[in-house]
């Protein structure tokens, strides 16, 4: 039977671009296409698949897999389910070199003061850099900023470096200003961050549009603000303090 399919595939592609006049390359195309697909299906095949145990939380899950695939982190494929929006599950996928493993997981209860969204203080890193991308704002996001800075703050950044730091503790200006940005309304734009690359929590955020699930005990207010943060450090990785996701402790696994 796979045969069978494998062969009409074959045939399909073949007569689909040797009739495109788009495509001169009908053949090879078509036969790189069954390559690829045969060799797709055969390694889905071959390799062993693995899931998460029910009970089992998403830390412990990963670290079997870190375990057995000999690595020292993993980046899976973590997005909301079909059924998100009622059943308030994520797919989980990895695709090791032993196994490909899957998971569903659900969150239990969520303590709210893990998603204090507010910048400390003095963990700025490259200070000097970060200012350099405020005065002379050559991207969406810095330029959206230095528009919601006060008047007091665009005069600090513009004599950063001349003035001494005794002077002008901008960086404790910069701090204020951030914040206050953060515990407004969303900032997101799909043109301000184009070119910026979001971690997978700003994109599932982005796929609830800001509705937090019952079972998360947080109000969208939070969640927005907590979403404004993780968007300026994905602009800014060298210059913000990163929030580690410590939240995905209390994802479960459910039945696959």
């Amino acid at each position: 039977m796979k045969t069978y399919r494998l062969c009409l595939g074959f045939l399909g592609c073949l007569l689909a671009g040797c009739a495109s006049q788009d495509n001169p390359y009908g053949l090879t195309w078509a036969v790189a296409t069954v390559a690829y697909t045969s060799y797709d299906a055969a390694k889905c095949g071959v390799m062993k698949h693995v899931y998460a145990a029910p009970g089992a939380t998403y830390p412990a899950f990963v670290t079997v897999i870190e375990k057995t695939e000999k690595i020292t982190s993993v980046s899976p494929e973590f997005n909301p389910g079909p059924n998100c929006a009622t059943d308030h599950a994520f797919l989980f996928k990895y695709e090791g070199r032993k196994a490909i493993y899957y998971g569903r997981f659900v969150q239990q209860t969520n303590d709210q003061s893990e998603l204090v969204p507010a910048f400390p203080a003095d963990e700025i890193t490259n200070l000097a850099f970060f200012v350099a991308k405020l005065k002379s704002p050559s991207d969406p996001v810095s330029s959206f900023l230095i528009t919601r800075f006060s008047e007091s703050t665009r005069l600090a950044i513009a004599s950063f470096p001349e003035s001494r730091p005794e002077e002008t503790p901008l960086e404790l200006l910069l701090v204020k200003e951030l914040n206050t940005i953060i515990l407004g309304p969303s900032i997101y734009e799909e043109d301000r961050f184009r070119g910026v690359k979001l971690r997978p929590p700003n994109l599932r955020m982005l796929q609830l549009d800001l509705n937090p699930p019952p079972e998360m005990r947080i109000g969208r207010q939070q969640m927005t603000a907590a979403f404004n943060r993780m968007l300026l450090e994905d602009a800014y990785p060298s210059n913000l303090p990163i929030t580690h996701e410590d939240r995905m402790r209390n994802y479960v696994a459910i039945q696959y």
